[in-house]
């Protein structure tokens, strides 16, 4: 199992170093955490680590963001240094394989994440204090971070929030800590109109109507049979 505390303590370490503790909140460090569980599992899930086999030692990229070099991979497969081939999809290109971010250790994977959504995108940076994992996946759509799946823009950031806060709920129950994170509930509804608004609603109808029916009758004058 994932060592979330240290992973919480290596993400709020980096954010520190490049945002200053007044930023850098419980709650910012829990949606980082979040972004970075989900992408990749802090750099441990496939294709962004491999265990070690009988043949070959473990391996991992570091890579806590699901993070590309900014390249596809060549038609032999291969990418640039520092970088390593992986599947990625799009709605809208479909499958192909991407060349993804290897970092020399889980200190510099971090850093590079949070460098991202704190520093690079300051959209992104201006939503994380506020937990609202909707308002932090619009952001991140919004800046290109993540283009999603589903028939609308508002499904994609909507399915997004959901991993968010799945994630950061696991996070939160492994390191022992309370979540912060949240999706907030619609606004309610409007109260409905007050006696003295429905009657001057009325009068309005009333005086439309009577506009209406002016309209469509025929002129008479006076003497008309």
């Amino acid at each position: 199992m994932m060592d979330v505390p240290a992973q919480l303590a290596r993400t709020r370490a980096a954010c520190e170093a490049l945002r200053g503790p007044d930023y850098c909140t419980d709650t910012v460090v829990q949606a980082i955490a979040a972004i970075a569980r989900h992408e990749t599992g802090f750099g441990e899930y496939r294709p962004f680590a491999r265990p070690a086999t009988s043949t070959e030692p473990a391996w991992s990229s570091h890579n806590w963001g699901a993070m590309q070099c900014g390249k596809v991979a060549d038609k032999d497969g291969r990418c640039p240094p520092d970088c390593f081939p992986a599947k990625d999809s799009s709605p809208v290109t479909g499958s192909y394989l991407g060349c993804f971010q290897v970092h020399p250790d889980a200190d510099t994977g971090a850093r590079a994440l949070v460098k991202l959504v704190t520093v690079s995108r300051p959209g992104i940076a201006a939503a994380l204090p506020s937990g609202d994992v909707q308002a932090i996946a619009k952001a991140m759509h919004e800046a290109r971070y993540f283009e999603g799946f589903g028939a609308t823009v508002e499904i994609r950031i909507e399915g997004y929030a959901k991993a968010l806060l799945r994630n950061a709920e696991i996070n939160a129950r492994q390191a022992g800590v309370p979540l912060l994170l949240s999706i907030p509930p619609p606004p309610p509804p409007p109260p409905p109109p007050s006696p003295e608004e429905m009657g001057v609603l009325a009068a309005i109808a009333v005086a439309v109507l009577a506009g209406v029916v002016r309209a469509i009758l025929p002129k008479t004058t006076p003497g008309d049979s």
